[in-house]
């Protein structure tokens, strides 16, 4: 390596200048200038004092420039004294990637700018997708918990008030989701806006359509007097005179709606 042939040069002596020599070769190719041929050889130039002088002169430069050769060697020497033992291809590979981050770092501001905004509209959109799909999905759970509201609310209050021909429940659920919505936990009239009774739509339903119900069921009953708008053996609208009033007018009501609360009679 460079470093021993350096070593061996510093410790080379300097050597006077031949006042003949055979062959130019035998000098420093800087030297050869100051031969001139002479019989079979060169002989060195030394004629006039300016000639001397310059010779002087030659000589001190050659020696300077020498010497800060070997500084600048010895100083080179000592920067990349850590990476004489690393392998060439590794080497190439380390400068190849250092070009690589540097050709990054100039690229232009606006170039910088729009890749960001590129960057922030697909993450935008990519947001509102999400988003958009997760409203979908809660309106559709919201509408199914309505649907299941509506449905056993009403269920519960038409039997209080009749028993429905077989077939007719889902035509009646179908009535009653087109006529009431569910908001804020409460039962509202789509016509309206107004809250409603259960209770109430289900008494209406009876009264306004009873070829929902079976022949014996309120106004419509063998014997009854009065509709029949609530079941009297319910908890919530438990009335014991009217319970014996219906067993009398129509016992088979009675008993009928007193088996849809657990009563038997």
């Amino acid at each position: 390596m460079f470093v021993s042939n350096a070593k061996n040069q510093k410790g080379k002596k300097r050597m006077a200048l031949k006042t003949y020599i055979n062959s130019l070769e035998e000098v420093d190719e800087n030297l050869q200038n100051l031969y001139k041929p002479k019989g079979e050889g060169f002989a060195l130039d030394v004629e006039g004092e300016q000639d001397r002088q310059a010779l002087r002169e030659k000589i001190k430069e050659f020696r300077d420039n020498n010497t800060r050769l070997q500084e600048q060697l010895e100083q080179v020497q000592g920067r990349y004294s850590d990476i004489e033992d690393l392998d060439p291809s590794d080497l190439k590979a380390a400068i190849e990637a250092h070009k690589q981050v540097k050709e990054k770092e100039m690229i232009p501001a606006v170039e910088m700018d729009k890749l960001m905004n590129q960057r922030l509209q697909a993450e935008r959109k990519k947001y509102e997708s999400e988003l958009q799909e997760t409203k979908s999905v809660a309106q559709k759970l919201q509408s199914e918990m309505s649907r299941m509201t509506i449905e056993k609310t009403i269920s519960e209050s038409l039997n209080k008030v009749g028993q429905l021909q077989k077939g007719a429940l889902s035509d009646v659920l179908r009535r009653a989701q087109n006529e009431i919505e569910v908001k804020d936990e409460r039962l509202i009239d789509k016509s309206t806006g107004l809250s409603i009774d259960p209770n109430d739509w289900a008494n209406d339903l009876l009264k306004n359509s009873p070829f929902f119900f079976t022949p014996n069921t309120g106004a419509n009953s063998r014997g009854s007097s009065e509709t029949v708008k609530v079941n009297p053996f319910a908890k919530e609208t438990l009335n014991l005179t009217h319970q014996a009033k219906l067993y009398q007018e129509n016992p088979a009501e009675a008993k009928r709606l007193a088996a849809a609360v657990g009563i038997s009679l």
